[in-house]
């Protein structure tokens, strides 16, 4: 007589608490080994390759019925520790899943192995659909440049789980159209590994979505970053967290993640795809201290602080970015550079938005852009030096504590205040005749003109206000070619 066939729904949702742990004596609970129609509850004492094998063996279809998207199997592990031989488990059966009875609680389920000297992995997945949840895996000893502790191939859900002491702890290989969901992972060094670099290495461009916390104590928490990718609700602890070498280009979406200093950054290469919002990082972030690094794509809300979206020390890289509502410290913005891009309503310091970059060896920035509702203080917008150039487009704009002039070729500056520190120095000077002033202020420094140019040039400034009277050499494009014909007010008390 056919044992009669139940099944049991497994729901597999979990959130993962990330804390260290090591190799080390864990507690157990005994349960009985018990199958329960398409579920089967085994405890450490169980041999885990072995009942794995046995629950996806076709000779459970007659009972359990052929295994499809409908008609899983799960292996349900119970509290303790179950170790893996040098071949590792092998997940090479699609709709066989492992979930445990103690899912918001991670660390009392590990899957491990504790060969200090051993190139494996852990759990390596190369079937197309499998659930993963509630467990941790934990790849003991040394740092080896090929030890996983976690190899998926296309896994449409793992959630739940928390990995440690892998030098890569999980790696994303293969072709599929599922992607992959991994939500809240933490790597931790255990034993005498050197770090985990990285968390994640994607080594396609299949789909992913990645979410939750992703941390390590140190080194790369992400490798190499599809562009077509999506990473939301991510927190990184370590420097580096996100960084991209070699000829990779940087992309993907990012939605409310945080990082330490030093991420996003994609050192001589294109971070040309990417798409960022509600991101914070610290230090050069956002494509910082990576001279030679073009950062294009759409951010919103995103916070850096110093040397940050094409900053650096001294020079940093071209920005052709949509931004919006981003901040950050000084020297960022394509210090030194060229800022092609659109920036709205961001805020940054001294030395932004292609400005000059104050500190031997000495790069002057281009501002071909379009800026509005942003601010900066000195040296920014192509201002700073002569062989800074501002030729692009600044409405709403606020500058100040400038250490020199700002230097415009066909410049176009609207309802903007424009304030110059720097001893006797001006506030705008004009290198060709195609510049536009519009409704701003311009405030020089001591003797030091609003507007000047070096020889006999032309701009057309309506309804300004300055506090200095004007160079004979600057000629207004309107009425009797004064400053006072567009409408301008020239007088000393204007601040």
């Amino acid at each position: 007589m056919k044992k009669a066939k139940t099944k049991i729904t497994v729901i597999i949702l979990a959130t993962i608490a990330l804390t260290a742990f090591a190799c080390s004596a864990f507690a157990e609970t005994n349960y009985p080994s018990t199958d329960y129609g398409n579920a089967t509850l085994i405890t450490p004492k169980d041999n885990l390759i072995a009942k794995y094998n046995w629950l996806k063996s076709s000779d459970r279809d007659e009972i359990m019925g052929a295994l499809s998207p409908t008609n899983r199997r799960t292996l349900i592990l119970a509290p303790g520790r179950y170790v893996v031989d040098s071949t590792g488990l092998v997940l090479d059966t699609s709709y066989v899943d492992i979930t445990t009875l103690t899912l918001s609680s991670p660390d009392s389920v590990r899957i491990y192995h504790d060969n200090p000297y051993a190139n494996m992995r852990v759990i390596k997945q190369t079937a197309y659909d499998v659930r993963l949840s509630g467990f941790s895996v934990e790849a003991c000893g040394e740092s080896f440049e090929d030890n996983y502790a976690l190899e998926l191939k296309c896994s449409k859900d793992y959630t739940g789980c928390k990995i440690s002491g892998a030098t890569r702890t999980i790696r994303k290989t293969g072709i599929g159209t599922g992607g992959i969901q991994v939500e809240d992972v933490v790597c931790i060094p255990s034993g005498n590994n050197r770090g985990c670099y990285p968390i994640i290495e994607i080594t396609d461009s299949d789909n992913i979505v990645v979410s939750g916390k992703l941390v390590s104590e140190n080194n790369a928490s992400l490798g190499i970053v599809s562009m077509h990718s999506c990473y939301r609700y991510l927190k990184f602890y370590s420097s580096y967290s996100i960084a991209v070498y070699g000829t990779s280009h940087f992309g993907g979406c990012w939605e409310n993640c945080v990082s330490n200093w030093s991420s996003w950054i994609s050192a001589a290469n294109k971070m040309q795809y990417v798409k960022m919002y509600n991101c914070e990082g610290k230090l050069v972030c956002f494509g910082g201290e990576t001279p030679g690094c073009y950062l294009d794509g759409f951010l919103f809300g995103c916070k850096g602080e110093e040397q940050s979206f094409g900053g650096c020390s001294n020079r940093g890289g071209d920005v052709n970015a949509e931004l919006w509502f981003c901040e950050a410290g000084d020297g960022s913005y394509a210090l030194g550079r060229t800022f092609s891009g659109k920036a709205y309503y961001c805020k940054g310091g001294a030395h932004c938005f292609a400005g000059f970059s104050g500190t031997k060896p000495y790069y002057y920035g281009t501002f071909s852009g379009y800026a509005e509702g942003c601010t900066a203080t000195g040296n920014s917008f192509g201002g700073g030096n002569a062989n800074c150039v501002n030729s692009g487009t600044l409405v709403n704009c606020r500058v100040t504590g400038m250490d020199d002039a700002m230097y415009c070729t066909g410049a176009k500056i609207r309802n903007s205040f424009i304030k110059t520190d720097g001893t006797n120095k001006h506030a705008i000077v004009l290198n060709d005749n195609n510049t536009e002033i519009h409704n701003s202020t311009l405030i020089a420094n001591g003797s030091g003109n609003s507007i000047y140019a070096e020889d006999y040039k032309s701009v057309l400034a309506l309804y300004c206000s300055m506090n200095a009277d004007k160079s004979s050499n600057v000629i207004n494009a309107v009425g009797d070619g004064t400053l006072e014909a567009g409408f301008c007010i020239i007088s000393a008390n204007i601040k």
